[in-house]
This record gives structure tokens, C-alpha cells and sequence, in this order.
């Protein structure tokens, strides 16, 4: 058996279900990128992470004690701390095949338009995570 390439998706067992579809018959266009009678697809539920420092790096001194922040605590569990919100603790879970991959095509936005184009998606709405 051969691994495979860094860009090819390995669709586990846990992830068969996103490979299900009842098709497309009796649909007058297509979701096909390319195709000349393609919906208009908009992608709507899509989180972007905000980059660690994003407040750290530019807040006002005196107000560094209320940035979000990640504290480790004496047991080595990490926690998210954020004014407002109780401290919320980081699962890291191991992901694997087409989670994986899903993970990681947000990670760069030119990785992210690459696979919109790949899925045919024309637009897509951006919501932060905090």
C-alpha cells in the first residue's frame, strides 16, 4: 500500500458519511466549477482564527492584564482565558485524513482559495471565533 501524497485527501471510516449524496438528478444546473450553468455557491459558516497576538501585540500597556491569553496551569493543562468568559480548557484532539485536511485549508489563504476554487465555491462569509 502507498502513502500518499501530501495533497491527496484519505477519507477514513469516521468520515465515509461526507462522501453521501443523494445526487443531482432533476437539478437544471450544476455545482461543477467551470461548468457553464454552475450555481452562484456561497460558502456561509466559515471561522477564522484570530493570530495569538493579534491584541497582545498592539493594546495599550495598561491593558495587557485583559487581553485573551492562554495560561498553562501547575498541571500542564492549558487553559483560554478571556475577560467575560469562564476559563475554557484546550482539547487538542489528533486528527487524522480528510479532518486533517479540512484543519489545515484554513490555515493560509491562499491554500483556502485553492480548495474554493477546487469545490466550485464563488464567495464565502468569514466569521471570527471570538
Amino acid at each position: 500500500m502507498s502513502t500518499p501524497a501530501a495533497n491527496d485527501i484519505v477519507v477514513n471510516e469516521p468520515n465515509r458519511w461526507r462522501l453521501e449524496s443523494p445526487g443531482a438528478r432533476g437539478w437544471t444546473r450544476t455545482a461543477r466549477p467551470g461548468a457553464p450553468n454552475k450555481y452562484f455557491i456561497v460558502s456561509a459558516d466559515c471561522h477564522a482564527n484570530e493570530p495569538s497576538s493579534l491584541w497582545a501585540d498592539r493594546i495599550d500597556q495598561k491593558y495587557k492584564d485583559r487581553v485573551p491569553r492562554v495560561i498553562t496551569d501547575d498541571k500542564g493543562v492549558q487553559w483560554r482565558i478571556s475577560e467575560g468568559h469562564r476559563p475554557d480548557r484546550l482539547r487538542l484532539s489528533d486528527l487524522e485524513g480528510e479532518d486533517m485536511a479540512r484543519q489545515k485549508a484554513g490555515a493560509d489563504p491562499r491554500d483556502r482559495l485553492r480548495d474554493q476554487d477546487r469545490d466550485g465555491v464563488d464567495a464565502e462569509v468569514v466569521f471570527p471565533n471570538k
